[in-house]
């Protein structure tokens, strides 16, 4: 029989007990077993014998994977095609949906494999589990899985803790302990507007209910005609539409801006902008102090007012450009051109765009050379070696040509007085002009152009302690004079040359005569500064070696502004003429001790003196501003 064909017919039957009473039938769980009963056949008639069963749930008549199998039932005795089996697929298996019953069978009497019973039964539900369906009808105690809450079969309070919720501001309703309604008080709360009211009407009230109250506008007809741009307004006359503006040339723009730290307030332009200036006060600040630095400075300045200085920073060997970010130079940049032992003797100019450039002497291989930034701000540049041939480029002196080309003033020990002049403006080539090789001459040489650019040179002469000038006979010195302007009554008269041009190509000559005392300024009668100058002592005391280093400036009357350090009491002064050369204001411009070496003098637009130098005794980088033109 276990190789036959089997096929069967079969019907599903919820068996119950009919026996047990009510009461026992309430307190006792039904469990999650069930009867199957079934008709088998083989080969067309009722099966009779026993027979070993299988049975296994699935969610669909051809789903491959069983939902559970129960145990299996072996040797179930058969009787005219007839059995019963007990089935348990356990509490998980039925959870309300679709349910498909699969038996397989086989001879009790064999150990071979089960024929499967086609097709699937689809499971029904039985009465008892129609009544689980309904929540009302289940006894809490046969329940498993119930919440903690519920285990008692009454809803206490779902774990929260609101007992009454009362109405606040804005609601009524009162307070709530178990139902009830909160609502908006309309009293308190104004309802959504909901009316409008008609063109030419305006809302003159809204209700509690969001209802409007119109009135007449009594005026919506105007009188208003016309409009005219009267005092501080323009846009004309307008009769229908237009637009009237406030007239800037009649009324002051807002004053958006402030002067900085340092200025005054001069003005306010029409477009509201401040127009300041600095405060009239004197003052000195310290710029660089990295050590043994400051030496050798050189000052110009921009068109704008601030200041540029190049200076020599001995501790680190290096030349030093100081870009200051305002005219009183609170803040600056300091950027090194230079560092191959070099930066003595620095002389700056400033070409076209504000273009810094740069003569010095480079120790290291006894060069003169120059350093031409590539752009305003020198964050890069190139370095050229004018003069290499040794010992050579001290006492540099920088002037620009009217095309921007370089002309250097510079000394060649032991001796000689020579001149560097650039062939574009870029110095890529030039050429070497021997100026004076007279004995010891050519220190603390000068240069300045005159309005036909022939460069005049001033000059010390160590050899016989007079001061010279060399004057070029044409604008690339090809040739020229020297010549002795001031040989003094005694010795070391001209050390510390500076040099001004007049406008009419006249120029003056600051410099010390150590014998004397004296701080002296020589007024070249021609512009070649030939024979029947005159030599003024502006400042003196008569004391032997009193005064070093010079640089001088041109007021607006064309008389000398001169810097320059007093050595005894080592303070930075300067000598203002008015009237006449002897005629003027000695100033200090900075008390503290030992300052004042190497001052490089500027006269700012409004005639304001400001002087960069050096302190010896601190080794720092120092600028002085006067307050007013005459630094009071």
């Amino acid at each position: 029989m276990r190789d036959s064909p089997i096929r069967r017919a079969t019907r599903l039957a919820a068996a119950f007990s009919l026996t047990a009473c009510a009461s026992l039938a309430a307190q006792t769980p039904l469990g999650t077993a069930f009867t199957y009963q079934g008709r088998l056949e083989t080969g067309g008639a009722a099966a009779d014998g026993l027979y070993d069963f299988q049975t296994c749930l699935f969610d669909s008549p051809t789903s491959p994977i069983p939902l559970a199998c129960a145990p299996d039932h072996d040797d179930v005795p058969v009787e005219d095609g007839v059995f019963t089996l007990t089935l348990d697929f356990g509490a998980g298996a039925f959870t309300g949906q679709a349910r498909h019953l699969e038996l397989r069978v086989r001879s009790g009497a064999g150990a071979g494999g089960y024929a499967q019973l086609s097709p699937r039964q689809l499971v029904r539900p039985a009465p008892e589990a129609l009544r689980a369906s309904v929540a009302s009808a289940a006894p809490w105690s046969g329940l498993t899985g119930v919440p903690a809450g519920f285990a008692d079969g009454v809803d206490a309070d779902s774990g929260g803790t609101v007992t009454s919720v009362s109405a606040g501001v804005g609601l009524a309703g009162g307070t709530i302990t178990a139902t009830g309604t909160l609502a908006v008080d309309t009293t308190a709360i104004q309802a959504r507007v909901a009316g409008n009211c008609t063109v030419g009407r305006y809302v003159r009230q809204i209700n509690a209910d969001g209802t409007v109250v119109c009135g007449d506008d009594a005026d919506a007809g105007g009188t208003v005609t016309a409009v005219t741009a009267g005092a501080g307004l323009t846009g004309g006359t307008i009769a229908t539409s237009g637009t009237l503006a406030v007239d800037f040339a009649t009324v002051q723009a807002r004053v958006a801006a402030s002067c900085a730290n340092g200025y005054l307030l001069r003005g306010i332009a029409a477009d509201g902008t401040p127009l300041c200036t600095l405060q009239p006060i004197r003052f000195e600040r310290r710029l660089a102090a990295t050590g043994l630095t400051g030496a050798h400075t050189s000052l110009e300045l921009r068109s704008d007012g601030r200041p540029a200085i190049t200076y020599h920073n001995a501790s680190l060997a290096d030349l030093v450009l100081l870009d200051c970010a305002d005219e009183t130079c609170s803040s600056a940049t300091e950027r090194t051109l230079d560092a191959t032992n070099a930066g003595e003797y620095s002389s700056l100019a400033l070409r076209a765009g504000g273009r810094p450039v740069v003569s010095y002497y480079a120790r290291g291989g006894g060069d003169l050379k120059l350093y031409l930034c590539n752009d305003a701000a020198c964050t890069s540049g190139v370095v050229r070696t004018l003069d290499g041939s040794g010992n050579t480029g001290l006492y540099t002196s920088l002037a620009l040509r009217a095309d921007g080309r370089p002309v250097v003033s510079y000394h060649t020990s032991p001796s000689g007085l020579y001149l560097y002049d650039c062939a574009d403006i870029e110095c890529t080539s030039g050429s070497v002009r021997t100026l004076d090789v007279a004995g010891l001459v050519g220190l603390h040489g000068a240069i300045a152009l005159r309005p036909d650019g022939r460069p005049i040179v001033s000059h010390y002469d160590d050899g016989n302690d007079d001061l010279k000038v060399f004057d070029c006979a044409d604008a690339a010195c090809t040739s020229g004079t020297s010549r002795t302007v001031d040989d003094g009554f005694g010795t070391s008269v001209g050390e510390y040359t500076s040099i001004a041009m007049r406008p009419d190509g006249r120029a003056l000559i600051a410099y010390t005569s150590s014998s004397e005392g004296q701080i002296r300024v020589f007024d070249c009668p021609n512009p070649a500064c030939g024979p029947g100058g005159t030599s003024w002592g502006v400042v003196g005391s008569g004391q032997l070696d009193q005064f070093r280093y010079t640089s001088i400036a041109l007021n607006a009357e064309n008389l000398p502004v001169v810097a320059f350090r007093e050595i005894p009491t080592g303070d930075l002064k300067l000598y203002v003429a008015t009237g006449g050369f002897l005629s003027g204001h000695l100033r200090t411009l900075d008390a503290s001790a030992n300052v004042g070496s190497y001052p490089s003098l500027a006269l700012r637009a409004d005639g304001r003196v400001i002087v960069s130098h050096h302190d010896s005794d601190l080794g720092d980088l120092k600028l002085s501003l006067c307050g007013t033109a005459l630094c009071d």
